[in-house]
């Protein structure tokens, strides 16, 4: 009888010994899974799609395929945000934190006057909206002097002192575009009026010109007459602006030209140059 008792406890102690490792067991498999479930739930989250192609993914018209991505046509109406945080709208791989596909694509209101002078906004050649300010735009001022020795000759203007070169795109004599654009370019030379025993006493004709890439873009032509008998010497101005499309690596070159004069290496024809060049588009 005791023998009986003691097998009885022994078998008893084993089996509730198996049962709490079996349910210790099913609790870990039960953790495991709503561990597993869990991360498969939080790693990718699809509204009225059940094919999300990103961490969360809204099917705005229901028109997404069962499996696999969207075409355009079907992304054009949802909204998507990827592992990497950028939030796409109408298109499924954003490059940017927010990234809107679709025509005229923002529309805002209730924008309000401003009296910053910080800068205003810009869109570039990718679509990616900018701040662009007096400081990041295309802009040079240059002046100097231009030495003209002889007469009916394209003479290049003199090593120019910068006032501002933004983005440093003169260099020398030669302004060369760092981006694609319209330029809005003014050129002007100060000549002076010659006393009435030079250039045959009726003055000389000048030039300023413009030079895309080598090649002359425009010219423009001014009298210089010579001053009144009984008035000093003055300077007259020729003066050339132009609206200019350039593409990156162009370049830009200033010329000025005397006709109908005589100077000469001992007496030149000496002006003083401006040139302004902003990118305006």
């Amino acid at each position: 009888m005791i023998i009986y008792i003691m097998n009885y406890l022994f078998i008893k102690t084993i089996t509730e010994h198996q049962n709490q490792i079996i349910m210790k067991m099913t609790k870990i498999y039960i953790l495991s899974l709503i561990f597993f479930f869990s991360g498969i739930i939080k790693s990718q989250v699809g509204i009225s799609t059940s094919s999300p192609q990103g961490t969360w993914h809204v099917d705005g018209a229901k028109d997404n395929p069962a499996t696999g991505a969207p075409s355009a046509s079907q992304a054009a109406n949802d909204v998507i945000i990827t592992s990497t945080g950028n939030m796409g709208v109408g298109i499924m791989a954003p490059t940017n934190k927010l990234h809107v596909n679709g025509t005229n694509p923002l529309r805002l209101e209730g924008l309000q006057v401003s009296a910053d002078t910080s800068g205003s906004l810009t869109v570039n050649s990718t679509g990616v909206v900018q701040l662009q300010n007096s400081s990041s735009i295309s802009a040079v001022r240059a002046t100097g002097n231009v030495s003209i020795t002889v007469n009916n000759t394209f003479t290049t203007i003199g090593t120019p002192t910068e006032t501002f070169d933004n983005l440093n795109e003169l260099t020398g004599t030669t302004f060369t575009a760092a981006t694609t654009g319209l330029y809005k370019v003014d050129f002007s030379i100060n000549y002076p009026q010659r006393a009435n025993t030079e250039d045959g006493g009726d003055g000389y004709l000048t030039f300023v010109t413009i030079n895309l890439n080598g090649t002359a873009y425009s010219s423009k032509m001014t009298k210089v007459a010579p001053p009144e008998v009984s008035g000093a010497p003055s300077t007259i101005t020729g003066s050339n602006s132009e609206l200019i499309k350039m593409t990156t690596g162009n370049t830009l070159t200033f010329q000025g030209l005397t006709f109908g004069s005589n100077p000469t290496t001992a007496a030149p024809i000496n002006g003083s140059y401006v040139v302004n060049i902003v990118r305006i588009d």
